[in-house]
């Protein structure tokens, strides 16, 4: 047995400069696969946008809902047996009335199994109040006192945002936080969309329930990438190096790149063992120094 329907918070895709739309991406790759039906929940004012009719036209049923109305939830994925949410960093508080309202729908006899929370990046588990990722590890806490299984998706920085983390800035320097020497695990936007979609499609329940999958598209380090764009450009560039200290400093400014590139210099980048590649024989990711310009 396979689970076969869907509810995807997110799945509209983001709706701020720069989103990942990973959630419009999985819902795509779920679609393909047989007897997999997808409904996306959206909010009231986006249920007749460009991206709602053009999955509408896909076959995904598009759900307007009031994530500060449970009844709203509840009514939305009751039929449903596998939640996701690929909701943003700033509506991450929102998975905690998404889980409440699984829960009340099991109690109402709805066909809830598995929540799938929005990670897809740095691995969560060993975070604590300091983090601004904490509010991640709280909701894993929220689903196994409500007794709501769930699977964990970590695949490093997104690899198609290379630029914005490691190439050279306006004038020519690229910055890199602690020594430039951690591995990191990189993985694209689709890569990762295609893989977690195929894991939810064909994979049994035993398989998914509390697990976590990691998944690397490919690996390097910050020196590297650096190095690359050096050879790759025309005009010079400069690299320099900071603390993750001064990198924290500019975070408390509003910089959240420079959290992560604090993460990543205490080797927080790296996805972690094992990495659950082999789960999918024929998945071919692409490579980090392909994102390089």
């Amino acid at each position: 047995m396979t689970y076969k329907t869907f509810a995807i918070a997110g799945g509209l895709g983001g709706g701020v400069p720069g989103s990942a739309n990973i959630g419009n991406l999985i819902v795509k790759n779920l679609i393909k696969y047989p007897g997999v039906q997808v409904k996306v929940l959206a909010r009231a004012g986006s249920v007749n946008s460009d991206s709602a009719k053009e999955l509408e036209s896909l076959g995904v049923t598009v759900v307007p809902v009031d994530y500060s109305n449970q009844e709203s939830l509840i009514a939305a994925i009751k039929d449903v047996q596998v939640i996701i949410s690929t909701l943003t960093t700033t509506a991450l508080a929102v998975q905690s009335a998404l889980a409440d309202a699984a829960a009340a729908a099991k109690q109402q006899g709805g066909n809830i199994e598995l929540f799938v929370p929005s990670e897809f990046g740095n691995d969560t588990s060993d975070v604590d109040e300091s983090s601004p990722l904490w509010v991640k590890k709280q909701l894993h806490t929220q689903l196994r006192r409500l007794g709501i299984p769930y699977t964990l998706f970590i695949n490093g920085p997104f690899a198609d945002w290379i630029a914005a983390f490691t190439g050279p800035d306006k004038q020519g320097k690229i910055t890199i936080v602690g020594s430039g020497d951690e591995l990191v695990s990189f993985t694209a936007i689709n890569d990762a969309a295609r893989f977690i979609a195929h894991v939810l499609a064909t994979q049994p329940p035993s398989e998914l329930q509390n697990a976590v999958y990691r998944i690397q598209g490919s690996t390097a380090t910050f020196n590297e990438l650096a190095a690359l764009y050096k050879a790759k450009s025309a005009k010079p560039i400069e690299v320099v190096y900071e603390t993750p200290e001064e990198a924290l400093e500019r975070f408390k400014k509003g910089d959240f790149i420079a959290f992560l590139k604090a993460e990543w210099a205490s080797g927080g980048g790296y996805v972690g063992e094992p990495v659950r590649n082999d789960v999918w024989k024929d998945w071919k990711p692409k490579d980090v120094r392909e994102f390089v310009q």
